[in-house]
C-alpha cells in the first residue's frame, strides 16, 4: 500500500526525516518496501502555479485553445513575474483558475509510458501557434504529482 507522508502528518506529528520514519516502521513491524521521492528531479524554478487570465479559440483547431495565465516565481531559484500563453486541449478551464504549468526546460516524468522516462519541455508549435509552456491538466496524473511537491 502506498501512503503518502504529507497525509499521514494529517494524523500523527511527524518530525523525522521520510527515511528514519521508514526505518523505524521497518523496525516496528510495519515494512516499509520503499520511499518514493514523488518530483525530487523536477526543476522547483520551471514548475509554477499560474493563474488563467484569459481563454481564446485556437485559430486552426477545432480542440485545442490559447490559455493566457500569469504566474509568480518566488523560491530558492530567484523571483519575478511573468505571463505566458499555452496551447491547450484541456477545455476544462477557466478564467481565474490556478493551473500548474510547466515552462520550457523543465523536467518531468511521462507516466503514459512503461519506463516513465523524462521529458525536457522544448519549444514547439501546435497547429502553427507557439506554445510557451504546458499546462499540466492536459495530464491528470501530473496535477496530484505536481500539487503534492509545491
Amino acid at each position: 500500500m502506498r501512503v503518502s507522508l504529507k497525509w499521514l502528518q494529517d494524523y500523527v506529528d511527524i518530525t523525522l526525516s521520510a527515511d528514519e520514519l521508514a526505518h523505524r516502521l521497518t523496525m516496528g513491524g510495519v515494512e516499509v518496501a520503499n520511499v518514493e521521492r514523488i518530483g525530487a528531479f523536477w526543476d522547483r524554478d520551471k514548475i509554477l502555479v499560474g493563474q488563467i487570465t484569459a481563454l481564446a479559440p485556437h485559430p486552426n483547431a477545432d480542440r485545442l485553445q490559447l490559455a493566457t495565465a500569469n504566474y509568480a516565481r518566488s523560491n530558492g531559484a530567484g523571483s519575478g513575474r511573468g505571463t505566458i500563453t499555452v496551447v491547450t486541449g484541456a477545455f476544462n478551464l477557466a478564467v481565474g483558475d490556478k493551473v500548474p504549468v510547466a515552462l520550457l526546460g523543465a523536467r518531468l516524468r511521462n507516466g503514459h509510458s512503461e519506463q516513465h522516462e523524462e521529458v525536457v519541455l522544448k519549444p514547439t508549435k501546435l497547429r502553427g501557434i507557439p506554445s510557451e509552456a504546458w499546462s499540466a491538466l492536459s495530464w491528470s496524473w501530473a496535477w496530484a504529482r505536481i500539487m503534492a511537491a509545491l
